[in-house]
């Protein structure tokens, strides 16, 4: 009798320690995604931003030369968009905090749509395989 109840332990015991580390490997499996999904994400961001900023730097450029011809002189031209430069400096620095927030909120809203898919995607997944079972 009591060897059967230690087998019986033993074998709980084990099956407790593969649990645990199944639990273990799926974790670091899961902090691995999230790290590559939003890795993924800020280099995307980045070279998105990067395209945006020489667009609107060439865009600025033209802006210039144009009031440049409009004005007479190329330096009056390219005075003008600086001081439009700094409008725009100004309003971004003192609107810091709704800038970070919206910030913080694209980045927040981008990993919990991230989220929402996987769950769907699980969803399926977990009625597809009751659906098999039956």
């Amino acid at each position: 009798m009591e060897k059967e109840s230690e087998k019986i332990l033993t074998n709980f015991r084990e099956r407790i320690i593969s649990l645990a580390g199944l639990k273990f490997a799926l974790l670091k499996l899961n902090a691995c995604e999230r790290a590559a999904k939003i890795s993924a994400a800020l280099a995307h961001s980045i070279l998105v931003l990067v395209l945006g900023l020489f667009a609107i730097l060439f865009i600025f450029f033209a802006l210039g030369f144009f009031l440049s011809e409009l004005t007479g002189r190329l330096s009056l031209g390219f005075l003008i968009v600086s001081l439009i430069y700094l409008i725009i400096l100004f309003i971004v620095y003192y609107r810091k905090k709704q800038v970070r927030l919206a910030i913080a909120n694209l980045i927040v809203g981008s990993i919990l749509d991230e989220d929402e898919e996987e769950k769907t995607k699980e969803e399926k997944l977990k009625q597809a395989i009751h659906e098999a079972e039956k």
